[in-house]
């Protein structure tokens, strides 16, 4: 249960993810890739951090 609970999240393009971006308006879009990005470099931010640890 804890490696279940400790494994990271990755976030990776999904065909239901694209599909739905067609029908959203501009400013939706907008707010979904800005939510993307800040979550990918939130991850990528502390994968280097972990390393460094090491």
């Amino acid at each position: 249960m804890d490696k279940l609970l400790n494994k990271k999240i990755k976030v990776k393009q999904s065909n239901e993810l694209t599909e739905a971006a067609y029908y959203l308006s501009l400013k939706a879009k907008r707010v979904l890739w800005l939510c993307l990005m800040q979550t990918y470099f939130t991850a990528s931010v502390s994968e280097d951090d972990d390393e460094m640890a090491v």
